[in-house]
């Protein structure tokens, strides 16, 4: 089993991206950034996710058996801190 991670499929000068890590640095859980304007895989990963997912960031939350298990667009601080929760509640 691999520890929880946030997924961060991002675009430069993008102010949801910087908010979306701020929160998750500030909360101090870990995700792996991909800049989509420049890597074409991660691109077609982020819109395999949902084809509607139009804007950036793309958040993939990844749970401890390794499978994405919540993923959304946009800055959404509330579902962040939700997960923040639940990950504190089955480390105790």
């Amino acid at each position: 089993m691999s520890e929880p991670q946030f997924l961060v499929y991002s675009k430069p000068n993008c102010v949801q991206c910087k908010w979306t890590k701020m929160k998750l640095d500030k909360l101090n859980l870990e995700y792996k950034e991909f800049d989509i304007s420049v890597d074409p895989d991660a691109l077609a990963a982020a819109k395999a996710l949902d084809p509607a997912y139009v804007s950036a960031p793309i958040v993939v939350y990844v749970g401890k058996d390794a499978t994405a298990t919540d993923h959304w667009a946009g800055y959404q601080d509330d579902r962040i801190s939700a997960i923040d929760q639940r990950i504190k509640s089955q480390e105790s």
